[in-house]
């Protein structure tokens, strides 16, 4: 299968950061998941890297999980 630059969709605007979106065939044409975080520059050490620098209110607290997976098992 031959591999095609990975075009972004878009980019969706956060508070603190920008992600850009692409599709499950993008993903699936640069060989799956991990070929294509490879490809992106992405690695699991850069990942532990990069959430040390998030601030602590970036991540959710036990109690905000608890209510968002209540809320989500109400809604579905």
């Amino acid at each position: 299968m031959e591999n095609k630059g990975i075009q972004s969709r878009g980019e969706i605007q956060h508070s603190f950061f920008k992600v850009k979106t692409h599709s499950i065939a993008d993903i699936l044409a640069a060989g799956g998941a991990t070929f294509f975080a490879v490809k992106m520059g992405k690695d699991w050490e850069n990942l532990a890297a990069r959430l040390k620098d998030f601030q602590q209110e970036a991540f959710l607290t036990d109690e905000d999980a608890k209510s968002a997976l209540e809320s989500l098992k109400n809604n579905a």
